[in-house]
């Protein structure tokens, strides 16, 4: 059932709102139990914000909000206010999860085994975002650009994602070793592909 918000003339589901809520939920939980308590690295915008404090000491906070600024102006002007509605909204879901799981009392101990932890970060990372692409969302960075690129130029978000990752991922050898590195592209390939099957072949409830 869809509800109107005349004010801003949008048209909105409560369904895609809890769902997005749901995949972000989802991705932040592998963030903080996998990619954290592991010590992998990540791509997109985190992965710029940590090249920027690298080489000029910048606060990732900040840098954060800097860099989707613009993006968010670009995905305002041409995704149109519904998508950037949803795209403010997975980015507030998913700082909010990251706020909770970094505070819930539970440890997976996977021995600090970085095949394992790339496996379970790709598979519940890929599978969070894909939700939230699915139905309508991003959450914010350089999502908003591998939207763009599905849209005009009919590319999967999951290529541009993958395609963003690796670059970021190789400027990054200014702080990672190789180890971590290798496993992290490992966990990038692995999300890459569960964002594009969750999106393209996956069957969810309701959707029969």
């Amino acid at each position: 059932m869809k509800s109107k918000t005349n004010r801003f003339q949008l048209d909105i589901s409560a369904v895609d709102l809890i769902v997005i809520a749901l995949g972000s939920a989802i991705y932040s939980f592998g963030i903080v139990f996998f990619n954290i308590y592991n010590h992998l690295a990540d791509g997109g915008l985190t992965g710029i914000t940590l090249i920027l404090r690298a080489l000029f000491g910048m606060d990732p906070a900040y840098s954060t909000i800097l860099i989707n600024i613009p993006l968010f102006v670009i995905g305002y002007r041409y995704l149109g206010k519904k998508d950037m509605f949803y795209t403010l909204y997975g980015t507030a879901m998913l700082s909010i999860f990251l706020w909770i799981w970094q505070r819930v009392p539970i440890e997976i101990n996977l021995q600090h085994d970085l095949l394992l932890s790339a496996i379970g970060a790709g598979l519940f990372g890929g599978f969070g975002c894909g939700i939230v692409y699915r139905f309508g969302g991003t959450t914010g960075g350089v999502d908003i650009v591998a939207r763009l690129f599905e849209r005009f130029k009919g590319v999967q978000m999951g290529k541009t994602l993958l395609t963003i990752d690796v670059l970021v991922l190789l400027s990054s050898l200014i702080y990672l070793d190789i180890r971590q590195m290798a496993y992290t592209l490992i966990y990038v390939w692995i999300f890459s592909m569960i964002v594009n099957f969750t999106q393209q072949e996956l069957t969810l409830p309701g959707e029969f």
